[in-house]
């Protein structure tokens, strides 16, 4: 839920809520976003995907029930979860039925699918049969399926008689390194030739100019390389900007790319660069005051770094007003503004930052980080509003709603 629009969310699954997998989104991603509080009508739409046959809501009604201590309905539960898939998330599971005393249960409970021959179920048993040391049955469930060539199942089997003690067994199980996984196709590691490379080139493919380039380097054309990057670096374009100056620095070529760097030095890329080389050839005191103007034109990189430096000088207002420029386009830049903000008494923009980032559906905005904050400034219950419910369009903490699931035919 990147954006936070609960209500609207469930509006729209509500009517179309007769699949598991729809109704699994209502009650794993809207409604049980944050397992700290949950909405009022999450278990009861946890509890419909159960019905519907949702496995991994089974398996969370029966944490819930050991949580509650409801031993009735976990054993319930856990019956119902591996008779659903056959024991497919044994690996995962087996420690709990071990900490709830259900490992015998769960055998008898799967028994008669592994019987019947079901692979996953088969695997399953195996496992809780090494749990409870019968090895013996493990082998003749195993044995059958390893005889038709499947090599996980000899693998085990041979592990199974390793454990039950008959090593001879154990010798003739045990794969060799062909049996054990397929053997992989051998990549082809040719690369492709420069004239496949230049017409990929031509029909505009991605990625191919850099190969192309990377290849003239290797092969000590770095000169053909550099005209290659040549009109997209004179066009101020980021990515061909630092392959230029990187094929120059490679040609001994250092001084020309400094003096190229400072032509262009409205260009953020351009001053990044230019503390970089400096900061290269030693002139530390030239580095810093470009590193600064990359900063103040929106180098988001260069922004956050010196203002980590600033910030653990305890110079806040200098970190906020390097992070400013890049704040509106640069993920991380803004979020080390919104953290210092309120340091400095700003902490109504930090908000309003950050409402307006997860309206936007920024990756680092969700709901959690902005209830995080509201907690640190001391409004608790708006923010477990906000977990619960979500926004309102406009960014605002939505009011108390409620949407069950339909009725269970």
């Amino acid at each position: 839920m990147r954006y936070g629009y609960r209500r609207i969310a469930m509006s729209a699954l509500l009517p179309i809520a007769t699949d598991a997998d729809v109704v699994k989104m209502a009650w794993s991603r809207v409604l049980g976003a944050h397992w700290r509080r949950s909405h009022p009508d999450w278990e009861a739409w946890l509890r419909f995907g159960a019905r519907l046959g949702d496995a991994e809501a089974m398996w969370v009604l029966a944490r819930l029930a050991a949580e509650r201590a409801d031993r009735k309905e976990l054993v319930w539960w856990w019956r119902r979860l591996l008779e659903a898939n056959n024991g497919g998330w044994m690996q995962d599971q087996v420690g709990e039925l071990q900490q709830h005393g259900l490992v015998d249960e769960a055998i008898e409970w799967l028994r008669p699918r592994a019987r019947s021959g079901d692979s996953n179920a088969v695997h399953a048993m195996t496992l809780l049969l090494c749990t409870a040391e019968g090895y013996s049955e493990a082998v003749e469930l195993m044995l059958p399926i390893a005889a038709e060539g499947d090599r996980g199942a000899a693998w085990r089997l041979a592990q199974l008689y390793a454990k039950s003690g008959n090593e001879h067994e154990a010798q003739k199980w045990q794969p060799t390194s062909e049996l054990v996984a397929p053997r992989r196709e051998e990549q082809k590691t040719s690369e492709l030739s420069e004239a496949r490379l230049r017409a990929l080139l031509d029909d505009g493919a991605i990625g191919a100019r850099a190969k192309l380039s990377a290849l003239l380097r290797r092969t000590d054309r770095a000169e053909e390389a550099l005209e290659l990057w040549v009109a997209g670096a004179e066009a101020g374009e980021h990515v061909p900007i630092l392959h230029y100056i990187e094929i120059l620095e490679q040609l001994g070529r250092s001084g020309e790319a400094i003096a190229w760097l400072e032509e262009r030095a409205t260009n953020r890329t351009c001053m990044m660069k230019l503390g970089m080389l400096l900061r290269d050839k030693g002139d530390l005191d030239a580095a810093g005051v470009w590193d600064r103007r990359a900063a103040l034109a929106g180098h988001g990189f260069i922004a956050t770094r010196l203002a980590e430096v600033h910030r653990q000088a305890g110079e806040i207002r200098q970190a906020v007003e390097l992070l400013r420029p890049s704040a509106d386009h640069d993920a991380q830049s803004e979020a080390d503004l919104v953290a210092l903000l309120p340091e400095i008494g700003q902490a109504s923009e930090a908000e309003a930052r950050m409402r307006n980032r997860l309206e936007r559906g920024a990756l680092w905005g969700s709901t959690t980080e902005l209830a995080a904050f509201l907690r640190r400034q001391g409004r608790a219950d708006e923010a477990d509003d906000l977990e619960t419910y979500g926004l309102d369009p406009g960014g605002a903490t939505a009011a108390t709603w409620r949407i069950p699931p339909p009725p269970c035919g």
